[in-house]
């Protein structure tokens, strides 16, 4: 129990993230996917499968197309 399937394979969400099929190892503030890339989503967003800084508070989401 506390396994969830990811691709063909199963994982541990406490310390691993499944990412487009494939499972990575959480590390660090690593808490989210961008496609295949993990990535930490409260200093980075995901723009059209790109990792990018998160905006400052009141800039745009610079996060187009």
């Amino acid at each position: 129990s506390g396994h969830y399937c990811c691709g063909s394979t199963t994982y541990n969400p406490k310390l691993e993230l499944c990412c487009n099929g494939a499972v990575k190892t959480k590390t660090g503030s690593l808490n989210a996917c961008c496609r295949s890339v993990p990535y930490d989503n409260s200093r980075k967003i995901c723009c059209s499968g790109n990792v990018v800084p998160r905006p400052s508070a009141g800039q745009l989401s610079g996060c187009c197309g």
